[in-house]
């Protein structure tokens, strides 16, 4: 797999068994209404409240150093110099496995509340319907790139994983997510007929590493692989369908951290 990402190419040495994007059984329904003007992109920047990002930065560097202590780690300054801690592959696996899936957004100071009137506006969604994150969501954290070491997962669909089907994704920018480093997307992907994409049949092993989820081995159309801009105060929300990842971290010493989360309908 071949893609272009700030005019960089990045080439993924794809050795496992590849199947149709048509050929498994899975089935989609969109949280966004179609009636909303961001519906056929695929996604859409939105302006948060400054105190909602800034207490979710601030306790996610919190939440960061209680790893470090747990690990014997000196304290870190800036969520941005991770990096400069934690250098190799093996290391930062083992750091990312104590940091943990599924942490409960009021541990990092996240208000679902407030997040959640945000996305059902932007979805369009009645007042009277329900939505929840299932007081779940995911650090994720990303050092500079080279080609010994990938730390973002391959592009990908979520709803490859059923369990993320019939959702909208939350992108929230902590710490260096910027122009070179922030999530990468292929607008307008969610809507494409499924024999245009190939994927790996399991879940992708790359450079030895082993991911949770399938990836794109192979798209058939037109495509370009974007990185949609934030400013400081917005966050991304984005279909589960569209093709998404491959979001290497090309600021040369900057790590980038984020904070995914998803909603369902109750």
């Amino acid at each position: 797999m071949k893609y272009t990402i700030n005019k960089t190419d990045i080439n993924l040495d794809i050795n496992q068994e590849i199947i149709g994007d048509d050929t498994v059984d899975y089935c989609h329904r969109d949280l966004v209404q179609a009636s909303q003007n961001w519906y056929s992109k695929g996604y859409c920047v939105l302006k948060v409240p400054e105190d909602f990002i800034q207490s979710i930065r601030k306790n996610t560097l919190h939440y960061l150093n209680g790893v470090n202590k747990k690990l014997s780690l000196h304290e870190l300054p800036k969520i941005e110099r991770y990096h400069q801690f934690i250098r190799s592959n093996e290391h930062h696996l083992e750091y990312i496995r104590e940091v943990g899936k599924h942490i409960k957004p009021d541990e990092l100071g996240l208000d679902q509340t407030v997040l959640a009137k945000i996305v059902k506006k932007a979805c369009g969604i009645e007042e009277s319907r329900g939505i929840n994150c299932k007081d779940l969501c995911d650090i994720r954290l990303f050092r500079p790139f080279l080609s010994s070491k990938m730390d973002n997962n391959p592009l990908h669909r979520d709803t490859w994983l059923p369990v993320l089907n019939n959702c909208v994704n939350i992108y929230i920018p902590v710490a260096g997510s910027n122009e070179n480093s922030s999530l990468a997307l292929i607008p307008e992907s969610h809507l494409w007929e499924r024999n245009k994409v190939s994927r790996t049949k399991d879940n992708a092993k790359i450079k030895g590493i082993q991911y949770g989820l399938p990836s794109v081995a192979e798209i058939q159309t037109e495509y370009e692989v974007i990185r949609p801009h934030m400013a400081n105060d917005e966050i991304l929300i984005f279909s589960s369908n569209i093709i998404h990842g491959g979001s290497v971290n090309l600021n040369k010493e900057i790590t980038r951290c984020s904070i995914e989360i998803r909603f369902w309908e109750n």
